[in-house]
């Protein structure tokens, strides 16, 4: 598969399409609009987190999400999974994102590179062109294994009016949580948006997940700072244990964050999670052996 660079496309083709050309927001806004018209949109772009060996699934992320937002292929970015093989651990980028990864890891992979492929992500788009005209701006991240419903653009759209208007602007919007928790900022059609508040750090945490959010552009550097920080028994985070989305909840969750989170309730109500496809589990089952690491991952700036 031809390996487009890391989020290339951002800002020279994305914002247009996105802001006045998804096919899905036409002709239904009624319940969704505000003030009588239906809000104007303000992501910045659309990203998938693709490992290079999971061509078939991209591909029918990118059939079906194209066709649901009415948007080409060319308008999803790529982003390269992270095969958290010895070769890249190796590389000093990987200890700049997590200062507390082991010397050695045996097991649970997958969840490293997950981790490693949401902070990697976040680094780009600091720089991109698009979130770098306007930083309040939204992204829009996909796991290749969600699949969005036929209400998923409306409510978007809906989620961004809100977010425009809301002070201080949410950091991170999670779209399909699992255990959605909080206070009820307003309604998005089929759904609920929630304000995520404290919770204990131990059991099932409330709102994990990160296969399908809104983060955005101007806290990207915020959140990756604040998670290399995060430590747990005194002893910072090594990226595999707790999983990314549970310590990112726990950022969140504690008061010193300075950062706000929404997420959409309940459960898959406009996109959902397929654990047949997930990435993170792919791996660990198949381990690394005779996986290729992605050669587009470079060094952090």
């Amino acid at each position: 598969m031809k390996q487009v660079g890391r989020l290339a496309l951002v800002g020279s083709y994305l914002g247009l399409p996105i802001a006045g050309g998804l096919s899905a927001f036409r002709g239904q806004d009624e319940h969704l609009a505000a003030d009588g018209e239906p809000p104007k949109s303000s992501i910045a772009g659309i990203f998938v987190i693709n490992l290079d060996d999971r061509t078939t699934i991209y591909r029918d992320f990118l059939d079906h999400t194209s066709h649901a937002l009415g948007v080409p292929h060319l308008a999803i970015a790529r982003s390269p999974g992270v095969l958290a093989e010895d070769q890249t651990l190796a590389q000093p980028w990987v200890r700049q994102f997590l200062p507390g990864i082991p010397q050695v890891v045996r097991q649970s992979r997958g969840a490293l590179g997950v981790s490693l492929a949401h902070l990697a992500l976040w680094r780009d788009l600091n720089t991109a062109p698009a979130c770098a005209r306007d930083p309040n701006a939204y992204a829009l991240v996909f796991e290749d294994d969600e699949r969005i419903r036929d209400s998923f653009a409306l409510a978007v759209k809906r989620i961004e009016a809100f977010a425009i208007r809301a002070t201080p602007s949410p950091d991170l919007i999670l779209l399909n949580a699992l255990r959605p928790t909080g206070e009820v900022v307003g309604s998005i059609g089929p759904a609920k948006l929630l304000k995520a508040g404290p919770h204990a750090e131990s059991g099932r945490r409330p709102n994990v997940w990160t296969s399908a959010y809104l983060v955005r552009c101007g806290s990207a550097l915020s959140l990756i700072e604040k998670l290399r920080g995060m430590k747990y028994h005194g002893t910072l985070w090594n990226g595999l244990d707790p999983q990314f989305d549970v310590v990112l909840q726990d950022m969140f969750a504690r008061r010193e964050s300075n950062l706000t989170e929404w997420v959409v309730s309940p459960s898959q109500a406009i996109s959902f999670h397929s654990e047949v496809v997930s990435m993170k589990r792919a791996i660990d089952k198949m381990g690394t052996k005779n996986l290729r690491a992605p050669t587009s991952v470079r060094a952090a700036a």
